[in-house]
């Protein structure tokens, strides 16, 4: 995407301002950069857990077929209820329709739920609405109403009817309901293919010699284990040093092959000099300082000049800032791109262990270590207290959300958390 064209997103936000971005607007402008998804495929069923619907699936049969018993009991015909005190109604040790119609009607058997149910036997009391008598059931007037706990043909799913929609991400039960459906190939969106790239001088992968100064290129392993929870296409580009030539040559092949391009790396003065002198002739490039209550930069923009350039994403070097940044951002672009409805990010209230300095008019974001006790969820912020190893801390399970409005906060109030888990 040319300047021109991002210069039009940034005027359409409204009080853009690069150097403290909040994440909302944040959100947006990789939204609006993004492509639709265009690339359709069919995956076996057995393979299809996690993949994204490309199409409506219509309901090909009703569910259920025929009625059904909605919960384990009895079932009976509705016209044997009682009216008033008590009622014993004969177990049936044969399937009614073995029986004379008399016999039947004064009876009834003991079903599971999902069982198909006998002709004329329209209800089902649950097993613990009746006393056992030997071989019959009593049953109170006024327990169950006739008709109860029965499922009707087509009560889950009617003959013609969306069963699954486009968009949906398919989980283990929507996959039992394709499995009900006799579908065995599904039309889904093709993953997103993502490209990791670590950017720094003195990074070493797992098994060379670690040199004096020298560090584990920490931040790419994360990252692909991040995309690999995300059930993206991942590919990894290794280790590059901070140099602009060397930089060009990674974005421009990485960019032929995939949609998105993650590099993790410091983004300070001498960081932004190589990116930019490095995107000259690939395309256009935003910094940002993030409004999240840390410093580090990030930068955004498009990567080559092809029918379908890729997507370039900038995150922090430091492995908490690179969750947060991940599960804020990055999350939401993949999602996206793989063509599922945009769920909500899941938050919930916990007590903080500790007071946290705030002052109102931005939103911030703390990362931070969340865990059960035997009354209530606590959260902890990152701090020295975490540290595994020398300059190693405990990486984040969440982050802390501190409303625009929220000023300092008291150890012991209660605060908005968002987990990481399932997503990060």
């Amino acid at each position: 995407m040319d300047q021109d064209a991002i210069a039009t997103i940034t005027t359409g936000l409204g009080n853009y301002t690069p150097e403290a971005l909040p994440v909302a607007q944040a959100r947006e402008f990789i939204a609006r950069l993004l492509p639709p998804p265009r690339e359709r495929e069919l995956v076996a069923l057995t393979t299809a857990l996690g993949r994204t619907l490309a199409s409506d699936i219509a309901a090909s049969v009703l569910l259920p077929s025929v009625d059904q018993a909605a919960v384990d009991g009895y079932a009976l015909p509705g016209r044997a209820l009682p009216t008033a005190g008590e009622s014993r109604l004969r177990l049936l040790a044969q399937a009614p329709d073995e029986l004379i119609a008399s016999e039947a009607m004064s009876g009834c058997i003991a079903v599971l739920r999902g069982a198909p149910l006998p002709a004329g036997f329209d209800t089902v009391v649950p097993a613990e609405l009746v006393r056992l008598e030997r071989e019959a059931i009593v049953l109170a007037a006024g327990r169950v109403a006739p008709g109860a706990n029965r499922r009707r043909p087509g009560d889950t799913l009617a003959l013609g009817g969306v069963a699954l929609a486009a968009g949906c991400v398919l989980r283990a039960g929507d996959i039992g309901i394709l499995a009900a459906l006799d579908v065995a190939d599904v039309p889904v969106w093709r993953r997103p293919r993502v490209a990791a790239l670590s950017i720094g001088d003195g990074l070493y992968p797992l098994g060379e010699p670690l040199p004096s100064g020298g560090q584990r290129d920490v931040n790419r392993y994360a990252l692909l284990a991040m995309l690999g929870r995300h059930d993206a296409e991942a590919h990894d580009f290794g280790t590059l040093p901070r140099n602009a030539l060397a930089l060009s040559k990674a974005l421009r092949h990485a960019a032929r092959q995939v949609d998105v391009v993650l590099c993790v790396g410091r983004l300070d003065a001498d960081g932004e000099a190589v990116l930019r002198e490095a995107m000259v002739e690939l395309g256009h490039v935003e910094v940002w300082q993030l409004a999240l209550g840390f410093g580090h930069a990030m930068a955004v923009g498009r990567v080559g000049e092809y029918t379908r350039p890729a997507l370039l994403l900038w995150l922090p070097d430091q492995l908490d800032e690179l969750l947060v940044s991940y599960h804020l951002l990055v999350r939401e672009a993949l999602v996206a791109l793989s063509g599922a409805s945009m769920p909500r990010l899941p938050s919930l209230n916990a007590v903080v262990t500790c007071a946290l300095a705030k002052q109102a008019g931005r939103t911030a974001y703390v990362p931070a270590v969340l865990q059960a006790n035997a009354e209530r969820w606590q959260v902890e912020p990152i701090g020295p207290q975490h540290l595994v190893a020398p300059g190693i801390a405990h990486p984040p399970n969440c982050v802390i959300e501190l409303a625009r409005d929220q000023g300092p906060v008291a150890a012991g109030e209660s605060v908005v958390v968002l987990p990481f888990t399932g997503f990060v």
